[in-house]
């Protein structure tokens, strides 16, 4: 049956909504902030009920889930709600351990929050199992078309082509193990979605390092599903890309015009109280380096 709110735009948007707000603490300056939307089931369109709606947050990487050997305490299960771990206790986000399944000694087929998170179990398993699947199926000798058929039965193809042209474009570096999370509505098709970004156009995320733009593809690699997309949906890949730059949404001035309109949001005297109120921010104070003796290359 379909849910009366899947016929309407809910507004959930699968990635924080940042917006700038300038802080006061005890009536006194404090500086400029960046605040974000949480990582809430509403934001991702998820029921808390649901075992097919589940939100993995956290470290997930080629050894924390997707070899087959899942790391339960390196990442988050943030949806469905009212999970049970294997030993009986109530799931603590804040300290994750492995889920309850069916064939754990705690297990009772009677109670709903056992099945439900011994469903959502199944689900996150056979997720940490698929880049295998893929190889398998790719040394026996599977054609493009199957490999692709395969690929599009796991992963939502279209969302995962924005996603890696999205976190290519602003080179994301982190965006392929530690920040991004990864979404099913019907626990077979999974997608990742962008979160954090502080570390974009090559920026270190404690603000006092730049790097040069890369030459490869991020998440180039065969043991994360990425790499798969890459592989196997190049035509897809440079045909959304060229989309998106005719419609002027990758383009430079476009992004810079957004970076701007933040930027004039917070105005000229709000960054000159932010610098008097932290005077060494790296991204402002006067360089530590000797430049007589040192060049940019």
């Amino acid at each position: 049956v379909t849910a009366i709110e899947d016929n309407f735009d809910t507004g959930a948007r699968c990635f924080p909504a940042g917006f700038p707000v300038i802080v006061y603490q005890n009536g006194e300056f404090y500086g400029i902030y960046s605040w974000q939307l949480k990582k809430h089931r509403d934001n991702f369109h998820m029921s808390k009920k649901s075992a097919d709606n589940v939100h993995l947050d956290g470290t997930l990487s080629a050894d924390t889930i997707w070899n087959g050997n899942i790391n339960w305490s390196r990442f988050e299960v943030r949806n469905p709600k009212s999970l049970i771990c294997a030993d009986g206790s109530k799931y603590d986000g804040d300290r994750p351990k492995e889920l309850i399944g069916e064939d754990s000694e705690a297990y009772d087929p009677a109670n709903k929050d056992h099945k439900t998170t011994a469903t959502a179990k199944k689900h996150i398993t056979a997720l940490s199992n698929r880049i295998a699947e893929l190889k398998e199926a790719e040394a026996s000798g599977k054609s493009e078309a199957e490999m692709r058929e395969l690929i599009g039965r796991y992963f939502k193809v279209s969302f995962m082509v924005d996603y890696i042209l999205e976190t290519n474009v602003v080179q994301d570096g982190d965006g392929y193990a530690k920040n991004w999370q990864w979404t099913t509505w019907d626990g077979e098709q999974w997608v990742a979605n962008p979160y954090d970004h502080d570390g974009v156009f090559g920026a270190y995320h404690i603000g006092n390092y730049v790097g040069g733009p890369g030459s490869g593809w991020l998440g180039n690699s065969t043991t994360i599903p990425s790499g798969w997309i890459i592989k196997y949906f190049l035509p897809e890949l440079k045909s959304r890309y060229a989309e998106l730059r005719d419609r002027g949404i990758f383009d430079a001035e476009h992004i810079a015009g957004i970076v701007m309109d933040w930027l004039m949001r917070i105005g000229a005297d709000t960054f000159e109280a932010e610098y008097e109120r932290w005077p060494e921010s790296p991204c402002y104070r006067d360089s530590l380096i000797n430049s007589k003796f040192w060049r940019r290359s």
